[in-house]
Order: C-alpha cells, then structure tokens, then sequence
C-alpha cells in the first residue's frame, strides 16, 4: 500500500514539470513571435517616413514659366504698411468746372448740346437773339464810321493849317472831333468785348453783312462734358441765369472723411490707396488737403486728394472706400500676399529647389493691403514663386492622379 502511493506521488510530480516545462516553451514562442511582429511593424514605419520623408516636386521649362504667368523671387526684408481707412466720394475739380451764363439776354433759337454731350471750347453751345446786343452792334458801327470821318477831317485840317490856310481854331476843333471819335469807338469796342465778342468778331461786323445783329453765340469756355443745361429753344434768358454747366473731368477731386479716432495719424502729403469698385482699379493719389477743423455733425475731418481721371473711370458722385498710408513697418522677410496658399491644409509658399518647385509650410506674421510677413519657413534669397501658385497647386493636384509635371 505504501509503495502504491509513493508511485502516485512520484507520477503527479512528472506530469506537473512536464505541463511547467510546456507552458515555459509556449511563453518563449509567443515572446518571441510578439518581438518579431513588433520588429517588422516598426521596420514597415521606417519605410514609410523614409518614403514620407522624399518631397514631391513639380518641375516647369522657361517656356512654361511665361507661358502660366509664374514670376519668381528672392526672399528678402521689406516694408509693411499701416493704413486708416475712410470713406468719401469723388467730385469734379471746382477749377475745370464752368457755369456758363449768357452775357446779353434775349429769346433762344437753337440749342445744340445736351447733357452728356462732350465740347470743346470754343464750340456753340446755343444761339440767342438779343436786341440788347443788336444795339450794341449798331453802335459801335455808327461810332467806327464817325471816327473815319473825324480821322479824315483832322488829318485835313492839319495840312490845310500847316499850309496857313485854315484858321488854328478850325484845326483844334476838328483835333478834338478826332479824339472824341476814338474815344467813343474804343468804349463801344470795349462794350461788345464785355458782351463776350472776340476781336475778331468785332472786325467782321462790316464784312459779316449777312448775319443778323441780333444774333449771339454762346460760347463753350473749356473743353468738358455737359453736366446740366438749364435752356429751352423759345424761352427767354437773362444774364443772370445759369443755362450750361460744363466739367472737365480729365482730373477729380476724391474727398474723404476720417473718422475722429484716426484724426492725430492723418496730415498732408501721405499716400492713399482708393478702391472704386466696379471692376477699376484701386487709384493711388496723395493727399493734399486735410481740414484744421472737425464737422460737428458727423464728427469727421475732411481730407482731400487729387486724381488723374484720362480715361474717364472715375466718375463724380461715385462713393468709395480708401485706405491711407500712416505708417511703414521694416520686416525680416515679406512676400507679396498672391505668393501664400492653402494646400493641403497647410499654409505654404511655393520654392524653387535644384529639382523644381516644392511647398514649403510657413508661419505668417503682420500683413497690409498686398503684402505679408514670413515670421518661419523661408529663408533670404531662396527663390519663390511670387505669383501664379495656383498654376503650381494644379499640377500637385494633376499628380495624385497620375498626370501633371510632379515627380
């Protein structure tokens, strides 16, 4: 019975060291199963930030260059600028501006221009007959045959009296008939000047017989665009109304209002970009007028600057938006704002390596209207494309499909 036991004993002892025996093995296995399979994802990550790590690059020719509108340039230090923004509207220039009044009144037969017709000084605007300026007409040809005759009679009288045939007294007073003569004529020349008649009117008078006395011309003084016209064919008009108003919109006048808090940075002389809208361009003027004095009601200042207007884009009445250079600012790095894009989520600028254009990640930093600070990711003189990135982004796009430049 003993013995019986002791081998019972001794077979659970075998069964127990080999089951440990197993279990030890199984242990090892999966140990070194799990460091294998560890081993080889951490190798397949390698291979895969290896293969991140390459950069995709697109490569374009000279020829493709201009073809796509890229400009490329060189990272450097710049200047930003720090602009108050105003709004205003443009004006006609007070100086090309005409208000063409009628010197002599009278009843209109014709009228030939209308408002938005464009003149040029010198032409007819209207044509008024005028009794008033008939008189004046018939005057001073009464007076210019006077003075003819009293001419004749003193250039007379001073041979004969030279001659010691006439009396002195009979030469003095045709002398005093000749300078009164031309005293009358100048004035009643003087009158048909005032009347808006040029010299060379006044010469064809007498050889003009054919057209009436009456007949006034009104006259465009510059050259311009009618603004207003306030005449009617058959009306009567007086010296004292307005019948023409007439610009010269070749240069305008923008005004502007700042506002209260911009006031202390605003002075003369500083440089203001205009946005007109409607497709023109932004207009850059200086300004040369700002008002020592605020308005009570809207509690701005008014400021004021000059335009070229050759092509006509700028029209009066228009309301427009400005911003006002106050301030420059010196920067490390700054590009222009066309040069910076959203690709892939990221903020980047496109450079130019030995092996084509890359985008390259950027931190971005103060800004004005165009331009940008680069605080990180650029350095100086790296080349990078200053305009058409969005052609480049395309062929990055191309390139996930299989197409495109990028290799």
């Amino acid at each position: 019975m003993k013995n019986r036991v002791s081998y019972i004993i001794m077979l659970l002892v075998i069964i127990m060291s080999v089951f440990s025996v197993s279990i030890i093995s199984t242990h090892v296995m999966a140990g070194t199963e799990k460091h294998e399979e560890e081993g080889h994802k951490e190798g397949g990550k390698e291979d895969a930030h290896e293969h991140e790590e390459k950069e995709e690059v697109v490569r374009f020719s000279d020829a493709e260059l201009k073809e796509f509108g890229i400009t490329i340039d060189r990272a450097g230090s710049g200047k930003l600028h720090v602009y108050v923004e105003a709004t205003g509207e443009i004006k006609p220039d007070p100086d090309l501006v005409s208000h063409l009044v009628p010197r002599v009144s009278g009843i209109v037969s014709e009228v030939r221009k209308k408002v938005g017709d464009w003149v040029k000084e010198g032409e007819i605007m209207a044509i008024i007959e005028s009794r008033e300026l008939a008189d004046a007409k018939s005057a001073y040809l009464t007076a210019r045959e006077r003075f003819k005759l009293a001419e004749f009679e003193f250039k007379r009288k001073e041979r004969l009296w030279k001659e010691k045939i006439v009396a002195e007294k009979d030469y003095l007073k045709a002398k005093k008939m000749f300078a009164e003569a031309q005293i009358e004529l100048m004035a009643r020349e003087q009158k048909l000047h005032a009347l808006g008649l040029t010299d060379a009117d006044v010469k064809g008078l007498k050889s003009h017989k054919d057209v009436p006395l009456t007949r006034y011309e009104l006259i465009s003084p510059i050259d311009g665009v009618v603004l207003e016209r306030h005449i009617t064919k058959g009306e009567f008009v007086s010296t004292d109304m307005t019948v023409f108003k007439i610009a010269d919109l070749s240069r305008v006048w923008i005004l502007l209002a700042i506002y209260e808090k911009d006031i202390p940075y605003v002075r003369e002389g500083q440089k203001a970009i205009v946005e007109v809208g409607y497709g023109t361009k932004p207009v850059r003027c200086t300004l040369s007028y700002v008002a020592p004095v605020i308005d009570e009601k809207t509690r701005t200042v008014a400021a004021r600057c000059v335009a070229s207007n050759k092509k006509g884009l700028l029209r009066p009445g228009t309301f427009i938006r400005a911003k006002i250079d106050v301030e420059s600012i010196d920067v490390g790095i700054v590009v222009p704002k066309t040069a910076v894009h959203t690709f892939r989520g990221k903020t980047v600028v496109f450079v130019r390596t030995s092996e084509g254009f890359v985008p390259r990640e950027v931190v971005t930093g103060r800004s004005d209207a165009e331009r940008v600070e680069i605080v990180k990711g650029l350095e100086p003189g790296e080349e990078y494309a200053s305009k058409g990135g969005f052609t480049i982004k395309a062929e990055f796009k191309k390139a996930e499909f299989g197409e495109g430049h990028s290799h």
